[in-house]
């Protein structure tokens, strides 16, 4: 019995020097130092087998430390790879965070919304049936249908005129049939415009009063009310007609004064039942183009209902009717706010074949410190921001936003590159922006420029991807990076241009965002970046972004 105690008991000891010798092994494996030697002390004797696993372990791990000396380029090459995976990682992460977000960008949202008239009568009609719409900021949106088929009712329902019987009606949120008198006032004067088709001006109030008028319900000052109304009857060229009454004006003026009347609380949405619909033919066409002015320059939402197909190609959406329900929506891709369009054909499944660019995503990133209500409403207030930007100095805030105004209509084409001059030039008392002839000149020039670059732009997108046109494409990169170097004073070596070639290709393609773009190009040439300086770095990565966003609008812009 007590030989076999001693037997276990060795054996416990056996196992317990073994574990402490793997223990050691594993201590010398895991150490920086090189010494062999000053480990072997450590080992017992019948554990000396061990060494050469030792010594592999240790030769291993001396190679994995040593430091592989890697050229630039192949820094560069590898810095681009590990953010095209990152890329993929924050794509993944968005579209996630997009389902989250799209829910809380609906202006106006009508769900199961019915309308009847006599109800339980024998006379009884049922004027809206059904009526399920989403509606986005900016977006222009047309009623579109026979007489008597609901569309002025549908109208008149999100405007807070007509209670349905059934359903529900958001508003920014908020469900205006629970409004009170007060609030309900409040939606009719400030946050909504109408412009009706028998103008319904006060006759006994002169141009310039029936303007004013919704300012009074606000309780606006004299002072106010006079330069808000001036400022509107300027922009619509009937101030000359301010002291008069309405029935001095012809039909095409009267509902230029009652477009003027709609906008002088500066509400984001304005709905217009038939606007042209007593007009003739020349005073319709500029009344659709101030219409179209108001939905892509001043960002205004617009419900219009009309039975003149002329106006369709001009909407983002058309709603058409018939018998009091909604038979068919129609989508202008052309022209439709792009993150609109996104929410609704990923929503619906309108198009599987339509591929919402990465570019978008990048542009937003890029410039973030705008608001996205902006940025979802129109692109071109968002583009002549960025362009006045470019080009101004310092100059009061009245001045600024003429000044952004002028930019606007020239990005429209609604202006030459003459009335954008003529109208940076004028003073302000005669609707100009004041500013001195030669910073005028300076910037319509500047402006001009930019459009040109711009062009480069497309082109490169238009032929980087067709073998046939690959040296064109190159010249043109080459012109747009030679516009890029005007902001670098500094010596710039060969390698520097090459590498910033490269990264101005990625940006174009959207391989990168301009985060990255601005980083690698201010990285130093040792670590594979560009080597330009900081301050550079960022005029360079402003500037193409710039040109961007403005080429991404041209694409979408109304034919």
């Amino acid at each position: 019995m007590e030989e076999k105690e001693r037997k276990e008991e060795k054996r416990k000891e056996e196992i317990e020097e073994l574990e402490k010798t793997v223990d050691r092994i594993n201590e010398i494996v895991e150490d920086d130092k090189n010494p062999d030697e000053e480990h072997k002390i450590f080992l017992p004797k019948k554990e000396k087998s061990f060494l050469p696993l030792i010594k592999k372990k240790k030769k291993e791990r001396k190679e994995r430390n040593v430091e592989v000396q890697e050229s630039p380029d192949d820094k560069f090459s590898k810095l681009i790879e590990r953010n095209k995976k990152e890329q993929e990682e924050v794509q993944k992460k968005k579209k996630i965070e997009e389902k989250e977000v799209k829910k809380k960008n609906v202006l106006i949202s009508l769900r199961d919304v019915d309308v009847k008239y006599n109800l339980g009568k024998a006379s009884e009609f049922h004027a809206l049936k059904n009526i399920n719409i989403e509606i986005y900021p900016g977006e222009f949106i047309i009623f579109f249908g026979p007489s008597g088929c609901g569309k002025s009712t549908l109208m008149n329902v999100v405007a807070g005129l007509e209670p349905p019987c059934n359903g529900d009606v958001i508003v920014a949120g908020d469900d205006i049939l629970k409004y009170d008198y007060d609030k309900m006032a409040d939606y009719h004067t400030t946050r909504m415009g109408m412009v009706f088709q028998a103008y319904n001006l006060i006759d006994s109030l002169s141009v310039e009063d029936n303007v004013a008028l919704p300012m009074t319900f606000k309780e606006a000052s004299v002072k106010q009310k006079k330069k808000r109304t001036k400022e509107l009857l300027e922009r619509f060229d009937i101030s000359k007609h301010a002291k008069n009454v309405p029935a001095m004006l012809s039909g095409g003026q009267q509902q230029r004064v009652g477009i003027a009347r709609s906008l002088v609380n500066d509400p984001s949405i304005i709905f217009a039942d038939e606007p042209v619909g007593n007009l003739d033919s020349k005073s319709a066409s500029v009344v659709t183009k101030i219409f179209t002015a108001l939905n892509r320059v001043d960002g205004k939402t617009l419900l219009l209902v009309t039975h003149n197909p002329e106006f369709l190609s001009m909407a983002h959406r058309v709603y058409y009717m018939k018998d009091g329900a909604i038979v068919k929506e129609e989508i202008n891709k052309d022209i439709r706010p792009l993150e609109v369009r996104k929410e609704i054909e990923e929503e619906t499944k309108l198009d599987d074949d339509v591929k919402i660019p990465t570019e978008l995503k990048l542009l937003m990133k890029s410039f973030g410190g705008l608001s996205s209500g902006q940025i979802n409403s129109m692109w071109v207030p968002l583009k002549a921001k960025m362009i006045t930007e470019q080009v101004l100095n310092k100059y009061s805030r009245e001045q600024t936003e003429l000044i952004e105004r002028a930019v606007k209509a020239r990005l429209m084409n609604l202006s030459s590159r003459e009335e954008m001059l003529l109208a940076l030039d004028k003073p302000m008392k005669e609707g100009g922006a004041g500013v001195d002839k030669r910073s005028a000149e300076k910037m319509t020039e500047r402006v001009e420029e930019i459009l040109e670059e711009v062009n480069w732009v497309k082109e490169y997108v238009d032929k980087s991807g067709d073998v046939e046109h690959k040296e064109e494409a190159d010249t043109l990169l080459i012109g747009i990076r030679q516009e890029l170097m005007h902001f670098s004073k500094a010596h710039v070596k060969e390698v520097q241009i090459e590498r910033l070639d490269k990264l101005i290709r990625l940006r174009l393609d959207n391989k990168i965002d301009k985060k990255k773009f601005t980083d690698l190009v201010g990285l130093r040439e040792s670590a594979g970046g560009a080597g330009f300086n900081k301050r550079t770095s960022k005029k360079f990565g402003r500037e193409l972004e710039l040109l961007m966003l403005i080429k991404y609008g041209e694409e979408h812009k109304m034919p």
